[in-house]
């Protein structure tokens, strides 16, 4: 009994570690914070937005050159 009350901690931490990724890059962190569950803070929502908006624009180029 005593080991599940000592592991509870350490799967908290755990878990928190997970939620925040080892990379400065705003699109990681966007990433992660849209497939956790939760709702998407508006910050990450629209970079994420913007990010797809960027991407379909770089392809409508590449298809007209």
């Amino acid at each position: 009994m005593a080991t599940k009350v000592a592991d509870a901690p350490n799967r908290a931490r755990k878990s928190t570690r997970e939620a925040i990724p080892d990379t400065p890059n705003p699109i990681d962190i966007a990433m992660v914070a849209a497939v956790s569950g939760r709702p998407i803070p508006d910050v990450a929502r629209r970079l994420l937005e913007e990010e797809a908006r960027l991407i379909h624009a770089q392809c409508t180029e590449l298809r007209l050159r």
